[in-house]
């Protein structure tokens, strides 16, 4: 097991894993310790059955060092930045007492549904999970399913997930109103893991995929809802006529929505979401959450809502409004055409908007630099403040009050409100 712990450390400390997944990932292979060969936890043992999440266990403090060598480089196109990112820079020493995240983790899950709780206390990073459920020697059945149904008057669909992930494309080829092109099809793989083939067999025994009508809404059904967590995985992949609305969830898996016109609610608790070509309306709304993984964007029409408590939002290209937060990350925003509000508690900020729109903009960053860039001849009243950091705007400005951490002033007569405020970061504001 040693191996397997030391990758587990290895990717925290590269940043690639956060603090709850790498726990939970050290969870698991010390329930596989305490296993009989080639299976789960032995029956007669006091915690036989018990989730790995609810275990208990001696606490464990692991301490290790990111070297200042280590850099994060950014996507292909971004310029790398110094992070502090939850006291992740270069040369800190880390200390966590894993033994004692239990409780941390069961603050920050206030709110979230049992199963989402059930799922990080087994296993948060199940891709990785799939890879140490094959080292103990857990045994993999597979089986998949397919299903076609007409949407007749249904103007949106529903799918929540466990573990796995969930691709949404829509189809202009389908048409409202010809019951033969005017469907819905879920293309579905289960993969399922146990001491034996026979337990891995049983395991997906249930598993049908199918179609559920409640009112204006179809409802994918999977028949392992009530399943066993963090031993069974789904993947999905749906296409349905454009027009359509989507609400998808999942507890652990990468979420990806393209090609749709209707509104658009998209939550992950661990995964990343990746969204193209969406909307055609400027007032509809898209909202879209992650707790750990990063939001990347491209063609988004509407208003649209996106949110990460510890991963970076990228979007290229939108038009409407545009509202991000991150706790922990950087947002980095091209070709907007629109209003902004952007925030970020410990992250950069590089926004370049080609047309502004009717409200104002904010951009505010707790701990980074702010980079923002609007049209040439922009009628805009501008503030700009640092508490710790530069100010500096290059465009022709009629400035009011200008100090190194401070500028007031109005470009082309004034009108639009654009407020940039960071605590310990420069701000830089220039017209394009």
């Amino acid at each position: 097991m040693q191996d397997e712990r030391s990758m587990i450390l290895n990717m925290l400390k590269e940043d690639k894993i956060s603090v709850e997944e790498a726990e939970a990932l050290l969870e698991v292979l010390n329930e596989g310790e305490n296993e009989e060969p080639g299976g789960f936890a032995a029956a007669d043992t006091a915690e036989a059955g018990t989730p790995p999440g609810d275990q208990k266990r001696d606490p464990h403090k692991v301490v290790f060092t990111i070297d200042s060598s280590d850099e994060k480089h950014h996507k292909a196109g971004h310029r790398q930045r110094d992070r502090q990112r939850d006291g992740t820079s270069g040369g800190l020493n880390f200390d966590f007492d894993l033994g004692g995240l239990k409780e941390s983790l069961r603050e920050t899950m206030k709110g979230v549904s049992e199963a989402v709780k059930d799922v990080m206390g087994e296993l948060s990073d199940l891709d990785l999970g799939s890879e140490i459920f094959r080292a103990m020697g857990k045994i993999r059945s597979e089986a998949s399913d397919e299903i076609t149904e007409s949407v007749g008057e249904a103007t949106s669909l529903s799918i929540s997930n466990k573990w796995g992930d969930i691709r949404v494309t829509g189809d202009d080829l389908r048409v409202t109103g010809d019951d033969a092109a005017d469907s819905i099809t879920v293309r579905a793989k289960v993969t399922a893991w146990g001491r034996s083939q026979e337990e891995a067999d049983e395991a997906i025994g249930k598993f049908g995929v199918r179609l559920e009508q409640e009112g204006d809404t179809w409802h994918v059904r999977s028949g392992l809802e009530q399943a066993s967590l963090g031993r069974i995985r789904m993947d999905y992949e749906i296409t349905l006529p454009r027009r359509m609305s989507v609400s998808v969830s999942s507890a652990s898996g990468d979420i990806w929505i393209e090609e749709l016109d209707g509104e658009q609610s998209i939550r992950t608790l661990s995964g990343d979401i990746t969204v193209a070509d969406l909307g055609s309306d400027p007032t509809t709304a898209h909202v879209m959450k992650t707790k750990s993984g990063d939001v990347v964007g491209g063609a988004l029409t509407g208003e649209i809502s996106l949110s990460s408590l510890s991963g970076d939002v990228e979007i290229n290209g939108f038009s409407g409004t545009l509202q991000v937060a991150t706790q922990s990350g950087d947002i980095t925003i091209q070709d907007g055409s629109g209003s902004v509000q952007l925030k970020t508690m410990s992250g950069d900020i590089d926004a370049a908007l080609t047309t502004l729109g009717k409200k104002p903009i904010t951009v505010t960053s707790v701990s980074g630099d702010i980079e923002l860039e609007i049209p040439d001849g922009s009628a805009v009243d501008v503030t700009a403040k640092s508490t710790s950091g530069d100010v500096g705007v290059e465009m022709d400005l009629d400035v009011e009050k200008h100090t190194d951490h401070l500028l007031v002033g109005s470009a082309n007569g004034g009108g639009l409100e654009l407020a940039a405020t960071s605590v310990s970061g420069d701000i830089s504001i220039q017209g394009s």
